[in-house]
């Protein structure tokens, strides 16, 4: 008893110490942080590497994408411990340029579990880890920290540290979770990947996914990537970065859905590993949308389209043009309702013409392989000083 005793005394003692001082680079703050105040001989406790980014600066996922380096820490543990990997939220989609990355902006809890031996002697310890991290905004710096925890081993059962359990909540709900109970393949043919995922009966896939490979240099990280309706289901179509060995069984990484996997509790993101077959079926026929995102999008789309419309043609540079071309309608039908309206079904005819020409050299050009999205013309220095003359 005297025994069980002074291990909760001991515990009671440390937890205030399960977060240590943070240490200052030039761009993050990085610190150690436990969710229980001591670990139990045997049992795995789990400690975070909070990393905290100035605006506007981001670090790396697993697969950095088209640039980067994933963060790692070394550990120096007590004799005995072990240190499992790193358990990597899902990351965020970063366009910079041409680039494509994967990483995290603002804040990142890198989680792993240490375990103490199970012969571990009660008593306080201290955790050390080296952290070497790749931070970027406009341009990349290697930074890295040297950190420290004081921690301790506890015979009885550990208590939650004070304070943290928010965030390792926070944390763990950007984990991603094993796909259960869905049918996943993949397929190859040159340089198109395609994914097909179908839910369990009753299930239905989100509206909105995107692929977040595992292996690197692998996929076509900027091209977009396109989702077809399959049945519940869904396919995604990525483009290669060249054209893989025959022999690759199995494409493995991330769906992160744009809102969540209903049948995985809410989470965005699930870890998935696909087969790859020789072909896929046809795909089925879509079966509606879930939670009406699509429809919702959809109608949201519109909306902002015609409130678009009307602010540019009520601009004082456009609507007196406008007022113009209808009274030269009106002069040149001399009265006649007809005339009127066959000059105005004209101009409408030919507004429309003229987007859908556009459309069609987008669509021509992406198929082409150009990574082109609408207002691609305005990314050209030319064509914005040509506008800039007029």
């Amino acid at each position: 008893m005297s025994r069980l005793l002074r291990a909760l005394a001991l515990v009671l003692a440390l937890a205030p110490a399960a977060q240590a001082a943070p240490v200052r680079t030039e761009h993050v703050e990085a610190e150690l942080v436990a969710e229980s105040a001591a670990a139990a001989p045997g049992r795995p406790a789990t400690v975070g590497l909070r990393l905290k980014m100035d605006e506007h600066w981001h670090t790396y996922w697993r697969n950095p994408g088209d640039s980067g380096l994933p963060t790692k820490i070394r550990w120096t543990l007590p004799e005995g411990w072990k240190a499992g990997p790193i358990q990597w939220p899902y990351p965020e989609a970063q366009r910079v340029g041409p680039l494509m990355n994967y990483g995290y902006s603002d804040e990142v809890m890198l989680l792993v579990e240490l375990t103490p031996p199970a012969d571990a002697r009660p008593g306080p310890v201290t955790l050390r880890a080296d952290a070497d991290w790749l931070v970027c905004k406009d341009i990349c710096i290697p930074e890295k920290a040297s950190l420290s925890l004081p921690f301790a081993v506890a015979g009885g059962e550990p208590q939650a540290a004070a304070g943290n359990a928010a965030l390792f909540s926070k944390a763990r709900a950007r984990l991603p979770v094993a796909v259960s109970g869905w049918s996943a393949e993949s397929a190859i043919a040159g340089t198109k990947l395609t994914l097909r995922v179908l839910p369990p009966a009753g299930g239905v896939a989100p509206a909105r996914v995107s692929f977040f490979p595992f292996r690197e240099n692998f996929v076509d990280h900027p091209a977009p990537q396109a989702l077809v309706r399959d049945g519940h289901g869904v396919r995604l179509e990525v483009k290669l970065v060249e054209p893989v060995a025959s022999d690759i069984k199995e494409v493995a990484g991330l769906l992160v859905a744009e809102s969540s996997w209903p049948s995985h509790a809410g989470r965005k993101a699930v870890e998935i590993a696909m087969p790859v077959v020789a072909a896929l079926p046809a795909a089925a026929a879509p079966v509606g949308a879930p939670s009406g995102e699509a429809g919702a999008s959809l109608a949201l789309a519109l909306l902002f389209a015609l409130a678009g419309g009307l602010l540019l043609n009520l601009m004082p540079c456009v609507f007196p043009v406008l007022g113009i071309k209808v009274m030269g309608f009106v002069r040149h039908a001399h009265g006649d309702a007809r005339a009127l309206w066959m000059q105005g079904a004209v101009f409408s005819a030919g507004v429309l013409l003229s987007f859908l020409a556009l459309a069609g050299l987008l669509l021509a050009l992406r198929a082409g392989g150009a990574e082109l999205g609408w207002g691609f013309q305005l990314q050209s220095p030319a064509f914005v000083t040509l506008l800039a003359a007029l």
